[in-house]
């Protein structure tokens, strides 16, 4: 199992950044304490740990619940107590993920002569 959960940032709100996960999980965050250089369309992960940007307590169902009243379900992780969440953008995956977009929009318009 897994101890991670995958997404991609979806778009900053003023001074907020919307997070939409591949599991259709969203967080809303304080855009300042994403990492620096951060932008819609990055490939994020977001982990839980003893350290990290946002804090939380684990709750039932094995989901955090996060102190500004959101929660998050990571997938095999289960705990008690107090929980920090990270978020952190992985660059392979951004350029992966606009690969597929970009072969999926090159089949969808290719001009086929025939």
């Amino acid at each position: 199992m897994t101890d991670e959960l995958r997404g991609a940032i979806d778009r900053f709100e003023e001074s907020l950044v919307v997070i939409v996960f591949d599991d259709d999980q969203q967080l809303v965050l304080p855009a300042a304490r994403l990492p620096e250089g951060a932008k819609s369309g990055d490939a994020v992960v977001a982990r839980a740990g003893e350290s990290g940007e946002w804090h939380g307590q684990w709750a039932r169902g094995g989901k955090i619940k996060l102190d500004d009243g959101q929660a998050i379900k990571l997938p095999g992780r289960r705990g008690k107590g107090e929980v920090w969440l990270s978020i952190t953008i992985d660059a392979p995956d951004t350029a992966a993920r606009k690969a597929r977009v970009k072969s999926l929009l090159d089949d969808i318009f290719h001009d086929d002569p025939g």
